[in-house]
């Protein structure tokens, strides 16, 4: 039996700004001193919504996603994204979110003779290849510095 190529697939949100946990030691009595606290802000820069596929092989591609994804959202996505990377000898892998399991959007990949693995578990890095090409751009997106005042 000869094994097919794999193609993987995932969503994931892209902020330009991102509050990461800071811990800072401060001294008895002295952790409002500015000093020893860290800025942070709670709303404001990009979000993005984005959708990849990467092969076994290395090709890949990463779409921007409508911000809330639904059936007909995801259906827009795969219209694209497979026909750029799937061909028929391939299987399809893709975790398992609501707007991925609504039938409408089964009946789709069945019409286009997509060939699925259903039961892959939802944020496994350690199976899905994707997951990685994730973490490396979010890690590589630069944060802006933060400002309080208006321009």
């Amino acid at each position: 039996m000869r094994i097919r190529i794999r193609l993987f697939s995932d969503e994931s949100r892209i902020a330009t700004l991102c509050n990461t946990r800071c811990y800072v030691w401060s001294p008895i009595n002295s952790r409002y001193k500015s000093k020893y606290t860290c800025k942070t802000l709670k709303y404001g820069g990009i979000s993005l919504l984005g959708w990849g596929e990467i092969r076994e092989d290395g090709y890949r591609i990463l779409i921007q996603c409508h911000p809330k994804l639904g059936s007909q959202e995801y259906q827009e996505v795969l219209c694209i994204g497979l026909s750029a990377l799937c061909t028929p000898k391939m299987v399809f892998m893709q975790d398992g979110p609501l707007c991925r399991r609504f039938s409408l959007t089964l009946a789709y990949l069945d019409n286009k003779n997509v060939c699925l693995v259903c039961d892959w578990p939802a944020q496994s890095p350690y199976l899905n290849i994707i997951e990685n090409m994730w973490a490396l751009l979010k890690k590589n997106t630069v944060n802006p510095p933060i400002s309080t005042t208006s321009h």
